[in-house]
This record gives structure tokens, sequence and C-alpha cells, in this order.
């Protein structure tokens, strides 16, 4: 009786060790494993890449609609990053954070184009979205919550942050215009409404949506897709658009197919809007197209 309590006492001695070994190699839930891709965008007039110049004389000379125009400053913003996997999953990359999720491209600084999205998950791409300009819940000068981003679009070199109002420039081409080279400005961004002086509100953000010619593989290796940005779009896009002198009121004649080179009215630069960066209805690609993915 006493060999036979103590074979059983090793038997259950055996069991609770196996339980407890068992309960040690039972596997946690991995983080799924994170890689890094590269938006990298090219301005260009349709096949040709811009070039800026400071004045005039060492601008060179561009053709849109019909219409002479050179470019001594481009300038816009790029938030709000999606993903969609091909599973139909979406990715957002610190959407809600402009100082890691918002970005002022600069043609005068290459590396401003490229748009570097780290600690992305793993695998196959088909799609990618951004909003051209920022969305009005964070469309606001706040130094205190996004430091960095206000910083960047605010030195001296981006003056991206409007004068008169408290949110940023989603655009801005300074240049030339016409045979006798007149002073081009195209500024946009969001207005708000103005009961006192009947202003009109604009949005002006606008949600751009790439479809990849190819999957986006993000793994070990760092992937790239290259975006065009045709700046022939200005005047040659969904909207034809004559630039004209501003008459007595500061006004274009007509604003449905003409416009000053100055943007003063919301009215006017809604159409630079939807040529550039689409109307979030039936054009959701506007200036942009894939060039290439690998």
């Amino acid at each position: 009786m006493k060999n036979s309590k103590i074979v059983f006492s090793t038997i259950i001695a055996s069991l609770a060790l196996f339980s407890c070994t068992k309960k040690e190699e039972t596997p946690t839930l991995e983080t799924p494993t994170l890689g890094n891709t590269t938006l990298e965008f090219q301005n260009i007039i349709g096949s040709n890449p811009i070039e800026l110049g400071a004045d005039a004389s060492t601008a060179k000379s561009y053709i849109s609609n019909n219409q002479n125009l050179k470019f001594s400053e481009i300038k816009y913003i790029i938030s709000n990053i999606r993903l969609v996997k091909t599973d139909g999953s979406t990715i957002s990359y610190n959407v809600d954070n402009l100082d890691t999720g918002a970005f002022v491209l600069n043609q005068s600084n290459p590396e401003s184009l490229k748009l570097h999205l780290s600690d992305l998950q793993t695998g196959a791409y088909k799609e990618i979205l951004f909003d051209y300009g920022i969305r009005k819940e964070l469309n606001h000068l706040d130094e205190s919550r996004f430091p960095k981003f206000y910083k960047e679009a605010g030195k001296n070199d981006s003056r991206m942050h409007w004068e008169w109002g408290k949110g940023y420039r989603f655009t801005k081409i300074e240049g030339f215009w016409g045979n006798d080279n007149k002073v081009l400005s195209v500024h946009t961004g969001s207005t708000i409404k103005d009961r006192d002086t009947k202003a009109i509100g604009v949005d002006a953000c606008r949600t751009v949506k790439l479809v990849l010619p190819k999957n986006l593989e993000v793994g070990s290796n760092p992937s790239l897709v290259v975006i065009a940005a045709d700046f022939d779009k200005l005047l040659n896009g969904s909207q034809k658009i004559t630039l004209v002198e501003e008459d007595e009121d500061g006004e274009a004649q007509n604003n449905e197919y003409q416009a000053t080179p100055n943007t003063h009215t919301a009215l006017q630069m809604i159409g630079f809007i939807n040529n550039l960066a689409g109307d979030n209805q039936t054009n959701t690609t506007g200036m942009f197209r894939i060039k290439e993915v690998k």
C-alpha cells in the first residue's frame, strides 16, 4: 500500500509538471512585422520637370492651356495619408498628428518631395489616399500642439501660414505669366464664411485617391512609389482656366472660365483647387498620377 501511494504521488507530480510546462510553451501573439516605404513626388508640366527661377529672366517657360507660365516658387501640403491593402483593409499613417503625418512639399528643396513612411504593416498594398491640404478639424495654427509642423510651414522658405487667418495655405505658387511676364500668384486654402463681408466659406482640402498599377510590397526591403504632379492641370485641368487682367473691382470678368493670376476670391480659388487636387466627386486624382512602384 505504501508503494502504491508513492507511485500515485509521483504520477500526480509528473502531471502537474507537464501541465506547467505546456502552459509555459503556449505561444504569445506576435506584433505585426513593420516595414518602410517612400512616396516620392515629382513636379512636372506635361513630361518636363519643373525648373524654378528667381525672376522672369531665369525661370523656365512652359505652356499650359495655350498660356505662357514661369515659376519662381511651388509649395503644397500633403497630409492624412492612408494605404489600402489588397485585402481591403486601410492603414492610416499618423493621420491625427501634423508633426509626423503632414508635409510641406517645396520644389526648391528636393528632399522635401520624398515622404518617408516608417513602421507600416508589411504586406501588399493596392491604393494610396492622401489629403491635398489639411482637413478642417486640424487646420489651425496650433504651435503648442504641433510645434514641428507649425515651424516647418511657417519658416522663411515656406511661409505656408495665412497672414490674415488661423489656418494654413495649402498651395503657394508664384511666378510669371503671359508674354510680358505679369506676376502670377496662386494661393489656396480653406476659408470661413464671413457674415459681415458676405464672403463664402470654402473647404479647400481634397482627398486624392490613386490606384497602384501594381501592388506595393512593404517588407524587409525599402519600397518606393513615385507620384507625378502635373502642374499643366493648373490651367488645363477639368476646368480650362484663362488668366486675365483684373477689372476695376479686382475681379475677372467671368469667374467660370477666366481668373485673375492673383486669386482674391473663393469662387476663383475653387477652379484652381479642383484642377490641382480634384473635386472629391467625379475627379479624385487632380494633377496626380502614379509614375512608378518599386
